[in-house]
């Protein structure tokens, strides 16, 4: 009997230890408002958080990236409008660089963009973006037009890298 109870308590002692991990977790880095992502410590160091961005079902849906922890030149592409565009399907939404420090960040100029990390976006991840395709006079829809869509812009809040030196 004592053998069985010695297990017992092994069992539960490990079910409880991995519960604990998996709440913590799962309380790390949440965001429960659907609001900012960041993930900015203290460090001044930004780390790329993994989320799994939902597959688009079809032409319709898509859904939002996670910008945060990647270099400004790496996302999206400036058009002849210098405005910085990534692309969602035929769906465009522009990103808007905000710099922690006020600064202005040329979205046009590529190299400057290398210099900025995102540490937040103003419409989290795996947000649903719906398009509204235009139709002809016939009523058929096109499939290359955009007549509207629900997310028109995405602020990135960006802070610039500074480089570590060793002070050995």
């Amino acid at each position: 009997m004592k053998r069985k109870t010695k297990k017992s308590l092994k069992n539960l002692l490990a079910i409880s230890l991995v519960l604990s991990v998996a709440l913590t977790l799962a309380a790390c880095g949440r965001n429960q408002t659907g609001e900012t992502v960041d993930s900015q410590p203290e460090d001044n160091t930004v780390s790329e958080t993994t989320i799994a961005i939902k597959a688009s079902p079809d032409k319709y849906t898509w859904y939002i990236k996670n910008y945060v922890g990647k270099n400004c030149a790496s996302i999206g592409d400036t058009y002849g409008d210098e405005k910085r565009i990534d692309e969602y399907g035929r769906g465009e939404v522009e990103l808007i660089m905000v710099a922690d420090d006020g600064s202005f960040v040329d979205p046009t100029d590529k190299e400057s963009l290398r210099n900025y990390v995102v540490t937040g976006q103003s419409v989290a991840p795996n947000t649903e973006l719906k398009l509204v395709f235009e139709k002809y006079s016939d009523g058929e829809e096109s499939d290359y037009s955009i007549e509207s869509q629900n997310i028109e812009e995405i602020e990135l809040y960006v802070k610039r890298i500074t480089s570590q030196t060793s002070t050995d």
